[in-house]
């Protein structure tokens, strides 16, 4: 009998711990379907996935002339990417940050063009 309910309450540990581990997982995968698709947790912060920043980096290079947003731009690359509009144009903002202070050189332009 003793060792009947030892087994029991044995069983019954097991099971709550599963149970325990089943809903922190669950919880988890909710947390990662409700977040943007576009995101992959690291850290502390978020960051793009690569294909997103490669897409931002082409629309940037293309537009390196002219690296400013207008409504209809930001829409746009908020549609294309996933993102927010104010997530693009933080990006947007902070890349030709970038730019001015690692300029490419005039030799190696030639080939983004």
């Amino acid at each position: 009998m003793l060792n009947s309910q030892l087994k029991y309450a044995g069983e019954r540990k097991l099971i709550n711990d599963i149970t325990l581990l089943a809903e922190a997982i669950s919880n988890r995968l909710v947390l990662l379907s409700s977040s943007d698709l576009y995101f992959e947790e690291l850290g502390k912060g978020k960051r793009f996935t690569q294909s997103t920043v490669i897409y931002l980096e082409d629309w940037f290079i293309s537009n390196s002339s002219d690296p400013y947003l207008t409504k209809a731009k930001a829409h746009l690359l908020s549609e294309k990417t996933g993102l927010t509009i104010k997530q693009v144009r933080n990006w947007v903002s902070n890349r030709r940050r970038k730019f001015k202070r690692n300029p490419i050189e005039p030799s190696l332009e030639r080939l983004l063009e």
